[in-house]
C-alpha cells in the first residue's frame, strides 16, 4: 500500500476501491499556523492494508521566481520570499 503515499486523496480512494478496499477511515492533519484550507488533501501514512488513511493538505501551486532570483547560488546563501 505504500504505492498510495503522495496521492492526492481522490486517487487513492479510487485506488483503494479497485482493489476492493471500500470501508476506509480518514485522518487529518493541518498546519499548525491556519493554512489547514489550502491546497490537495494528499496521503502521508497508510495503515490497515489501507483502511486507514492519513492526509496533509500541501499547496501545489508554483510560487513563480523573478529573473534575478532564478540563480543559482552557493550553499547556506539561499535567500527566502516573505509569506
Amino acid at each position: 500500500m505504500t504505492s498510495l503515499l503522495g496521492l492526492p486523496l481522490d486517487q487513492a480512494l479510487d485506488a483503494l476501491k479497485k482493489s476492493g478496499v471500500t470501508d476506509v477511515k480518514i485522518e487529518r492533519y493541518f498546519a499548525p499556523r491556519g493554512e489547514h484550507t489550502r491546497g490537495t488533501l494528499r496521503v502521508v501514512r497508510v495503515r490497515d492494508a489501507g483502511r486507514t488513511l492519513t492526509v496533509c493538505a500541501f499547496r501545489d501551486e508554483a510560487i513563480p521566481l523573478a529573473e534575478e532570483e532564478n540563480e543559482v547560488q552557493p550553499a547556506g546563501t539561499f535567500e527566502t520570499q516573505g509569506e
